[in-house]
């Protein structure tokens, strides 16, 4: 059912409204007939881009302060905080958040990935979409039922030979089996395959590469450290578990914790998949468009027409638009008709037309869940001011603080995980550049010793507020 939804979601946002999926699951467009009239009434896009525009407007940053007391204390909390700050600058962390949240309103659900790039001696954060996470066991309903977390995925062929050369330049050898050699080719028909689906209308469309799947399982007492896996189509390729013998640490999983940080934008109980802002407006949207279609059919066959007596006027001096005139013979018709020529206009529209368009557009607000003219007081004759319109804003924000308060928990989480993973990639002296006092910016000298753990202080994202 969601993979439907996110089909419809895809097709509907690049501007493809109607098309029809098959039992099979196969997206195709619906072409347009000669002479056909088929409405399209912009409501997912805009609205998209305004909840879009509410999350974005908030801006990301840490705070931190000590675990304990003492000058020692402050200063590494001092640290903590120059360090994240500079890295959210330095690893764009930016530009991941509007991609996050991006697929956050479009499929439900993102997992924020941490991972350490070591060419680049840089920890990163990429956005992995809903569609391509699974849990497992399968059947679980939210992340308490989980041992571990599964990402399904195409990598290109390129990726996968970049692969083995790493491989190959870390061991000294050529591997065993090239990752390369599991590349093919996959067709990008938007469909419910998985493999593909997620790639968009492009028929006919070819993409070279494998299908990934990596496995994150949770520490147990069989395996203490967790269990990391690899694998191309069914054939496994990296496997690590178990501890380090000397530090303790685990081999498979940063800090003994699976790397991905789940984000819901609408969680249902027995759902471990989330609902998405847009998957809520694909019934408005599809049923605004057969209302503005009906509506402009009615027009034009309401349009009014000329009736003129063949009698006495040659059709040839009528204009050439014949569907908009009707002759008649007046001998035929008697002698209650006396004009030779005369217009019969169109049927008025009724206020009725009016009102179906205003509630249509009402059902696809309450569905995006905002722009009520109560919460907002524009209701009419009420003019709010003071304390009043303080609540009124806070009022019409009340939808969003759920969402925010889920990505303010899942940087929570991040953060600390981020400043440990620094600590291991950086090189030994790092140069910085932060803010100091009256916002002067200077430069630090970073040397990996003096990085603090993560439990040495308390870090916090900066508060996310509505906008």
């Amino acid at each position: 059912a969601h993979a439907v939804s996110w089909m419809k979601v895809r097709s509907i946002m690049r501007g493809i409204h109607y098309y029809q999926i098959s039992r099979s699951g196969l997206w195709r467009p619906i072409r347009k007939k000669p002479g056909e009239i088929r409405a399209v009434v912009p409501v997912m896009k805009p609205m998209f881009r305004h909840e879009l525009g509410r999350i974005n407007a908030n801006a990301l940053g840490v705070t931190t302060s000590p675990a304990s007391g003492g000058s020692r204390s402050i200063y590494k909390a001092d640290r903590a905080a120059n360090l994240l700050t500079y890295w959210l600058d330095e690893a764009r962390i930016t530009d991941f958040f509007d991609r996050a949240n991006q697929i956050l309103l479009f499929e439900g659900m993102v997992g924020y990935y941490r991972y350490i790039d070591q060419f680049r001696q840089q920890v990163y954060l990429r956005a992995l979409p809903g569609s391509e996470l699974f849990p497992i066991p399968f059947d679980a309903k939210d992340e308490s039922e989980m041992d571990g977390l599964m990402h399904v995925t195409l990598v290109s062929e390129q990726w996968l030979e970049e692969q083995d050369f790493l491989y190959e330049k870390a061991m000294g050898r050529p591997p065993t089996k090239r990752m390369a050699s599991m590349a093919n080719d996959h067709n990008l028909a938007l469909s419910i395959d998985f493999p593909t689906f997620g790639a968009g209308p492009m028929q006919g469309g070819k993409f070279r590469g494998a299908l990934a799947t990596t496995v994150w399982m949770k520490p147990t007492q069989s395996t203490p450290g967790g269990q990391y896996m690899f694998m191309l189509r069914v054939q496994l390729f990296r496997y690590r578990a178990g501890t380090d013998p000397q530090t303790g640490n685990s081999l498979a999983l940063p800090n003994g914790k699976v790397p991905v940080e789940l984000v819901y934008y609408t969680k249902q109980p027995d759902d471990w998949w989330g609902y998405g802002f847009c998957e809520e407006l694909i019934g408005p949207q599809l049923s605004i468009n057969r209302q503005m279609t009906n509506l402009e059919k009615s027009i034009a066959l309401n349009r009014g027409f000329t009736v003129y007596d063949s009698d006495s006027i040659d059709s040839k001096d009528v204009q050439d638009e014949h569907n908009a005139f009707i002759p008649f013979r007046s001998g035929s018709m008697g002698s209650g008709i006396r004009m030779p020529i005369f217009n019969v206009p169109p049927t008025q529209a009724g206020p009725e037309v009016g009102g179906m368009l205003q509630v249509m557009n009402q059902i696809a607000d309450n569905a995006a869940g905002f722009r009520s003219p109560v919460i907002f007081g524009e209701a009419p004759g009420r003019v709010e001011g003071g304390p009043a319109l303080s609540t009124l804003n806070t009022n019409a924000q009340s939808s969003l603080i759920p969402i925010l308060n889920r990505i303010f928990r899942a940087f929570e989480r991040t953060y600390p995980e981020v400043l440990d993973m620094l600590k291991s990639v950086w090189p030994p002296e790092k140069m910085i550049r932060v803010s100091g006092p009256n916002n002067v910016g200077k430069e630090l000298t970073i040397q990996q010793e003096d990085i603090p753990d993560s439990q040495e202080v308390i870090i916090k994202p900066a508060p996310l507020l509505p906008a």
